[in-house]
């Protein structure tokens, strides 16, 4: 379970580009098929609640990542948790691609590597808006704006709350992150001081 939440022991092995690229190999695999025939958010779906299973149930996430599970039990269970939980074909293919190739750990990064490729498909950008405390409405709406305009793309915002910002925000779009925090400006200062 471990490994399927925070993928720490995985990515430690493997490094960060490998992994990068692994991911988008298989992520743009299965979005070609699966927009093909208009399944992407049936997909999307059901990897989701596989991971949300897999995070309920630490045992079954174990055998599942397991190295020693064989991949034709793997593939039973699959199988079985497919058809319990009324899984697309497509879906239950790829789980298998994936357990065959023992890339199940990799499951929830990459279904974010999926809903990035919708999202650039539909000209939508996610945006991550971290705070000290709690936006208002009107603040995320405005924000969520004024993005959409300079960037001209439909924005998606998150929410994330870290209280050591002290005060102000941070942006995170994509790889970049545009720190406007108190804490950023008073680490600034500091530096400054010291130099």
């Amino acid at each position: 379970m471990r490994a399927l939440l925070d993928q720490g022991r995985l990515i430690r092995i493997l490094k960060e580009p490998e992994v990068s690229r692994i991911l988008d190999r298989y992520a743009k695999a299965l979005f070609g098929l699966a927009e093909k025939s208009k399944q992407m958010p049936a997909i999307l779906h059901d990897l989701k609640t596989l991971v949300q299973l897999l995070k309920t149930h630490a045992i079954l996430a174990r055998v599942m990542t397991s190295p020693i599970t064989q991949i034709s039990e793997l593939n039973a269970i699959i199988e079985d948790l497919a058809q319990k939980m009324a899984f697309d074909n497509l879906t239950v293919r790829f789980l298998q691609t994936l357990a065959n190739e023992r890339r199940l750990a990799l499951l929830e990064p990459l279904i974010h590597s999926l809903e990035t490729l919708l999202q650039r498909m539909q000209n939508q950008l996610e945006v991550v808006v971290v705070s000290a405390n709690p936006l208002s409405k009107e603040t995320q709406q405005s924000l969520e704006k004024m993005l959409s305009k300079k960037l001209d793309k439909k924005i998606a915002m998150r929410h994330a709350i870290d209280p050591s910002l002290i005060g102000g925000f941070k942006l995170e779009i994509g790889s970049y992150e545009i720190d406007l925090s108190i804490a950023a400006h008073l680490s600034q200062l500091r530096t400054q001081l010291q130099g």
